[in-house]
């Protein structure tokens, strides 16, 4: 392990157990993670520390990145899986939720029925009840609101090559379009 970036991480968190700044927190995430970006395996390291730490604060940027990937047929579902595992064992605050809302829509939306029975057997049901309700809640939308669905897939191909933004992609579609052109 790299320790510079073992330590860097464990400053960042420890930092944010104490504040408890998200903002700050996640600037500096952002910045160790792009600095980690030429190198595959600091990277995968980052991504096993963000995916365990900070209460999981960076875990939707960690989802943008990897759905981009999937979409682009680079990530396989595997990688997804492990995130929404961490995502239901973290501390599952309402700023995550909001935030994976969209990006769990978008994948949900898109992948195959076989790995949504995988993510059902093996993440919502050894899951918390409340991470239960959520992400049921979720699954139960997908299934009725394909039009829906395919809005937030919209969404999601215009601003996927951009590093994570969730205020954009909440917006209107009409209103993404006129804001990136």
């Amino acid at each position: 392990m790299n320790n510079s970036l073992e330590d860097t991480f464990f400053e960042i968190e420890n930092a944010f157990l104490e504040t408890e700044d998200r903002e700050a927190a996640l600037e500096q995430l952002k910045a160790l993670h792009i600095g980690q970006l030429r190198n595959p395996e600091s990277l995968e390291e980052f991504r096993t520390l963000a995916l365990n730490g900070c209460g999981g604060i960076y875990i939707p940027y960690l989802f943008w990145i990897d759905l981009t990937g999937f979409f682009a047929h680079k990530v396989p579902s595997q990688r997804l899986f492990e995130i929404l595992k961490a995502f239901s064992e973290s501390t599952f605050e309402d700023t995550e939720k909001a935030k994976m809302k969209s990006l769990l829509m978008t994948y949900f939306g898109a992948e195959k029925e076989f790995e949504i029975d995988r993510i059902r057997t093996f993440i919502i049901q050894k899951s918390h009840p409340k991470v239960q309700e959520y992400l049921n809640k979720i699954l139960n939308f997908v299934l009725k609101n394909n039009r829906s669905i395919e809005v937030y897939h919209q969404k999601f191909r215009l601003l996927s090559s951009f590093y994570p933004d969730f205020t954009l992609l909440n917006m209107p579609l009409s209103q993404i379009q006129e804001t990136i052109a």
